[in-house]
Parts: structure tokens; sequence; C-alpha cells
């Protein structure tokens, strides 16, 4: 949902702390960083250094985001799946994230795109359902122009002019022909959704909400970072990568329960064997649909 990429970063494996903190830069970093080329790469870059945080953030907010997502795109066609994946991918499910574009709120909305889809401020496009229900809506008609998950995802990133531009030079339809005539974000974008679709989502079904990794604190009136990390003993600049740089009365602070332990490496990686099976976006996927129950299609 950006108008330019924000700066490209590296897998920080094997840089310092404050290095790697550096590197990551401001939230909603989180889609911005490292060379991420398949889904499999996907899995490495999300269980490396701070981003297991920004992950387990992302697992904490959607305890009391998600009913509200799914209420609001309920009948919209769009896989429950692909929708928590583009949360957790452009905000970690924080509605106060803010990039440099102009996007706000959980689905980064840009003031153009939001405003046709009916968010005309920045508080709406930051409201949980009304940017849930517009960024429903705004994927199911992707997929209409475009006919696969893939090329939605990427036109949501890159917009669809773009796509559509890379289809006509490529002459053909699908996400492997013309993603290399994409952005480098868009190129990494589409299997970083795929892969919290497949893998993540499952975690959050399971009953996960990261709370072995981070804590939640509301925020009150007159809160800074500065003053809730020297309260809670927490490093400021991981703070700021979890949460962004400005605080508002009610947001949900996530704070890591201990040291992050960026420079000790990634968590034990499952192999290839161990891994979830990776749906493709263009088949069988749980839609969001009116009532209680999910339904396959």
């Amino acid at each position: 949902m950006r108008d330019a990429p924000p700066a490209q970063v590296h897998d920080g494996r094997h840089l310092a702390p404050r290095l790697l903190i550096l590197l990551i830069g401001l939230f909603p970093g989180l889609v911005a960083a490292g060379e991420v080329t398949t889904v499999d790469d996907a899995r490495v870059f999300f269980s490396t250094g701070v981003r297991r945080l920004i992950v387990a953030a992302g697992l904490a907010r959607a305890r009391s985001a998600w009913p509200v997502i799914r209420t609001s795109a309920s009948g919209s066609g769009v896989p429950e799946e692909l929708l928590f994946g583009v949360a957790m991918c452009e905000s970690a499910f924080n509605p106060f994230a803010a990039s440099s574009a102009g996007a706000d709120g959980v689905f980064q909305f840009t003031p153009d795109t939001g405003a046709a889809y009916g968010l005309r401020c920045r508080a709406e496009r930051r409201r949980l359902a009304t940017s849930a229900a517009a960024a429903a809506r705004h994927l199911a008609d992707l997929h209409s122009a475009f006919g696969s998950w893939e090329l939605a995802l990427a036109a949501y990133n890159c917009g669809a002019g773009r796509v559509s531009q890379a289809l006509a030079q490529a002459g053909g339809t699908e996400w492997a022909v013309i993603r290399h005539a994409l952005p480098r974000e868009t190129r990494e974008y589409v299997p970083r959704v795929q892969y919290v679709a497949a893998a993540i989502w499952p975690r959050y079904l399971a009953g996960e909400r990261g709370d072995d990794k981070v804590r939640l604190l509301v925020a009150q009136p007159g809160d800074t970072l500065w003053r809730i990390a020297r309260t809670e003993s927490a490093d400021l600049r991981v703070l700021r990568v979890l949460n962004g740089r400005l605080v508002h009365a009610g947001q949900e602070i996530a704070v890591p329960r201990a040291d992050p332990s960026i420079a000790n490496g990634p968590d034990r990686i499952p192999e290839a064997h161990e891994s979830p099976r990776i749906l493709p976006l263009n088949g069988p996927l749980t839609k969001v649909a009116s009532g209680s129950g999910a339904r396959r299609v």
C-alpha cells in the first residue's frame, strides 16, 4: 500500500544488536527488510532476531483485533489466511502504524486508496472495523481484476497499474511470469504474506498469542516510549521497532518479556519435512463467511 518502497535491509543474524535495530528502522518496517524471494526465504526471515518479536507482537495484538477484522470482512470472499497475512505483514496488527508515504493503520491505506474505499481521513484509516472492511473489498476487487491472489497481493503492495503494465509487457497472466518485473519490495511481499497465511495463521488458530515473548501495555495519556522504556526497563530502540516512534493514548504497546537476543541467531528453524504445507494462493483457502464457522472453497 506504499507509494514508494522503504529502504532495503538485509538479514541481520551476524550483526550486532544495535546495528540490526538501526538497519531494520522504524516500524512498520516488517515488510521492508531482508532478501525474500521464496516462501522458504520468508520462513527464515520471520525466524530471525527481532522479527520474532514483531511476529509475537502481531499475535498478541491479534487477540483483540482479529475478531473485529473477521466480522468486518464477513462475506467479502477473501480468504481468512490472506487477510491475516496482510495485517501481519503491513503492521503486525498495529492500528497506529504509519509510514513515511502517508499510509496508516493495520492495513496501511494511503490517503488516495483509502478515499476510494470510503476512508476519508486518517482516523478512518486507523479505525479497525472500517479499514478491515475496506481492505477486504480492495483485495476482492484486485482478485476479480487479476484472477489470482498472488497478483492481487502484488497490486495491493505496488498498485494495480504497475501490475497491469508488467502483465502487458510480459504477455502472461501469472505471478511467476511477471514477478521479476515488479519492485523488489513487491517481489518479497507476496511470499511473506503467503508464508504468514500458511504457517503463522495456524499458530494463531492453535492459540499462540506471543505471550512468551512480549506483553501488551495500554498507553495512558501523556505516555511516551521513553517513559515506558524507563518504567519497564526495556530497550527504547526495540520498543520503536515494535510500536513506532509515537505513542497514542489507548494504544497497545508491545514490550519484550526478556532480552530479544538479536545477536544470538534465529530460533531453531524447522526442517523442510516439519514445515506446514504451503498452500498455493490460488488453491483452496478458508473464506471469511457470515456466521460462526469458516468454510472451505
